[in-house]
């Protein structure tokens, strides 16, 4: 969660647009109109893997939301949010393949769900976008 974080923050558009990124959910902390927050782990499973080698192999889904706050009441503002929380998930794409290993923390990592939800509420329009990272890793007994 610390190299994503870590990643998502060193890519251009989330740096120059001030995107807040998290590895916690920021609910009403959140100090942007736009933020890409990891919530959690919905699934982690380990299996063996060579027997006799004590090496595990474990496969596990970051839960994670795009926020983008449009203000407004009309389809201007509820395309204008919609559009951005894509552009913020293409970021988080582009960043799992150019680096599906998040900074070598995991052996692959990539995008596998991303519904989505649409609302207003008193500050404007707004999309959130619940996705999903699925990650695989070798782990080894010392």
């Amino acid at each position: 969660m610390d190299a994503f974080v870590a990643g998502m923050l060193a890519r251009e558009l989330i740096a120059t647009d001030r995107v807040q990124v998290a590895s916690g959910y920021l609910g009403e902390d959140s100090s942007q109109k736009e933020s890409i927050q990891l919530t959690g782990a919905g699934s982690a499973d380990q299996e063996w893997g060579a027997l006799g080698n004590r090496r595990r192999e474990e496969t596990y889904v970051l839960q994670g939301l795009i926020w983008a706050l449009a203000p407004g009441k009309n389809e201007k503002a509820i395309k204008a949010a919609r559009d951005r929380a894509f552009e913020l998930l293409a970021e988080v794409e582009d960043f799992l393949r150019t680096d599906p290993t998040i900074d070598n923390t995991v052996k692959v990592a990539h995008l596998t769900a991303y519904p989505f939800e649409q609302g207003a509420n008193v500050n404007g329009r707004y999309c959130q976008i619940d996705f999903e990272i699925t990650c695989e890793k070798s782990l080894r007994s010392s």
